[in-house]
């Protein structure tokens, strides 16, 4: 059992249920799960006396699907911890490529923990194992054995929230996600594409386009908002304008978090962090926008997206005071202002605002440490006064009309 614990629960450390997968339960069917392209071969090979199976695949992400349903007989609790454990055998570099397929979205479903640990929030008929293997580039076939397969039930031990900083991660590999890209705005690209590459060992995902914008998403549905996270994004910006992040809360359907990522030729990592939003509540997603202006063309680069949880009360949210500096605990974005208030109702803006500690805004003290300071965000209030511009309008229109 490793380490790093869901921000509710707590589990066991000793195996509550171990249950062999015996595969003459089920009928393995093998499936493309990338986009078509030429080329492309895929397939499976079940062997019952080694209880395993073989994934072939070029060009392309083959999978399987084992129903859950299939080896847990008994109801479990919501948030049940499992783990997979098996044998693999590649040919070459392969490496294999395990998922929790949630029914309901018709996807893998977001992880909270790394490896081969899988949370299920709801009844075992939701989800299924997804076994694959990536040879999307590949002009060779390319084949992987699984065999010696269990599954490893643990079971809680209290619902306490976890009182320190939690280690555990909200983490799937992204890579293994090879789907068509979709546009965000108009007009639509006039090049564009994006793709899974491997690179001294390590996988990430190219996003080009050229007068128009590529999106992507990535969803973690289970994520409570009364909880506390950072957001730990790896990247780097190739050419043109960096990607740009925006973080859906699935209650608003607004973006808590947005920015741009870093214009690093090399990987580096950005860490974000998201306050506590509210009781009874779950789901973000992490959207991605590869955007290019004219004929200027964007490339960037993206290799993971982890979310840790943490106990928030431990940062503080309200601005702080250091020598010569005052820091509000937002992450950092230019438009950001701070306003040092007068007593006769006027705001004098700081003028030099600074990154601090690598996400935070920061803006230098000139002169004396001022009584009270007001933040505002730029574009929200640029919104409001949009706002009242329409709405003035739409009275005067109204007004010349009935004249």
């Amino acid at each position: 059992m490793p380490g790093k614990l869901d921000p509710h629960i707590a589990y066991e450390i000793a195996p509550k249920q171990v249950i062999p997968i015996d595969l003459k339960k089920v009928r393995l069917l093998p499936e493309l799960c990338s986009a078509q392209a030429a080329d492309q071969v895929f397939g499976v090979t079940q062997d019952e006396e080694t209880n395993g199976f073989s994934l072939i695949a070029g060009n392309g992400v083959v999978c399987v699907k084992i129903p859950l349903v299939s080896y847990l007989r008994e109801s479990l609790p919501p948030d049940t911890l499992l783990e997979v454990k098996f044998d693999y055998q590649p040919v070459g570099d392969e490496e294999p490529v395990i998922c929790l397929f949630d029914n309901r979205l018709g996807r893998c479903a977001g992880q909270d923990f790394p490896e081969h640990y899988f949370l299920l929030e709801k009844g075992r008929e939701n989800y299924q194992l997804q076994f694959a293997l990536d040879a999307v580039g590949s002009k060779e076939e390319k084949s992987i054995i699984y065999n010696n397969m269990n599954l490893v039930v643990y079971g809680q031990v209290s619902q306490k929230r976890i009182p320190q900083l939690i280690q555990g991660a909200g983490f799937f590999d992204i890579a293994s996600l090879n789907r068509q890209p979709d546009f965000c705005g108009a007009p639509e690209p006039s090049e564009f594409k994006r793709e899974v590459v491997r690179e001294n060992g390590n996988r990430y995902i190219n996003y080009f386009s050229k007068e128009g914008s590529l999106c992507d998403h990535f969803s973690y549905p289970q994520l409570a908002h009364n909880q506390g996270y950072a957001l730990v994004i790896e990247s780097r910006n190739i050419e043109g304008l960096p990607l740009k992040i925006c973080l859906t809360n699935y209650q608003t359907r607004r973006c808590d978090l947005n920015g741009e990522l870093p214009r690093t030729k090399s990987f580096q990592k950005e860490v974000y962090l998201i306050p506590p939003m509210g009781k009874e509540r779950i789901g973000y997603d992490v959207n991605i926008s590869n955007y290019s202006i004219g004929q200027q063309v964007s490339e960037n680069h993206l290799k993971s997206i982890e979310i840790f949880p943490l106990k928030y009360d431990w940062l503080q949210t309200e601005k702080q005071k250091h020598d010569n500096l005052v820091v509000f605990n937002q992450a950092f974005e230019k438009n950001w202002l701070a306003l040092e208030y007068k007593n006769n109702l006027s705001f004098k803006p700081l003028k030099t605002h600074v990154l601090v500690n690598n996400w935070a805004n920061g803006w230098v003290l000139e002169n004396e440490e001022p009584d009270k300071i007001v933040f505002i965000f730029l574009p929200q209030y640029l919104e409001y006064f949009g706002f009242l511009l329409l709405f003035l309008f739409g009275c005067f229109t109204l007004v010349f009309l009935l004249k």
